[in-house]
């Protein structure tokens, strides 16, 4: 009954989509595994991805936004994560370090909100070639902690905070040549 219902929903999703359907099916406990497909955020998610005309990748998971809660603060991406865990596990993408990741899905999502555009370019090129290194080094050597990343957050934040702040004061003296 489970291969069969797995066959059904997952027969649209190419060949990524068949990995995780072989995974899905060769599950111990077929019951929870019907439940987890009909009633898992993480499922309906993942599907979504898999029935794209392209293979998933870290980019495509980044760019999805976070749900806002009750209270009106980003829900985490726990159904992002989880979906980006099951792929990673088929091999569709190839893994890389969380916590880079975090940064980087992080960074792509504060900086699709700055208003200016001639802002936004430079602040992602000060994000792409420094701060995003910066995050990247330390966790190709295995010393990168949360801190690596809360740091590149703080100048990233000030980065974004700094040409709005030279406007309101009327110090903005790189616009007027000097």
């Amino acid at each position: 009954m489970l291969t069969e219902h797995i066959g059904k929903v997952f027969n649209d999703c190419g060949d990524a989509g068949r990995v995780v359907a072989e995974r899905l099916a060769a599950s111990p406990n077929p019951r929870s595994s019907l439940n987890w497909l009909n009633q898992s955020p993480t499922a309906q998610l993942l599907l979504g991805l898999l029935r794209r005309e392209n293979k998933p990748a870290h980019e495509d998971l980044d760019a999805i936004e976070s749900p806002k809660r009750a209270d009106g603060k980003a829900d985490r991406r726990q159904a992002v994560e989880n979906a980006r865990m099951i792929l990673v596990s088929t091999g569709v993408p190839e893994p890389r370090h969380a916590l880079a990741g975090r940064y980087e899905a992080w960074a792509r999502q504060v900086l699709a909100k700055v208003a200016q555009a001639a802002d936004r370019w430079t602040l992602q090129q000060f994000h792409r070639y420094r701060l995003l290194p910066s995050v990247e080094g330390p966790c190709e050597a295995g010393k990168a902690t949360r801190g690596t990343v809360r740091r590149a957050q703080k100048q990233l934040r000030a980065a974004i905070d700094l040409p709005a702040w030279a406007r309101l004061r009327g110090t903005c003296q790189f616009d007027q040549g000097s």
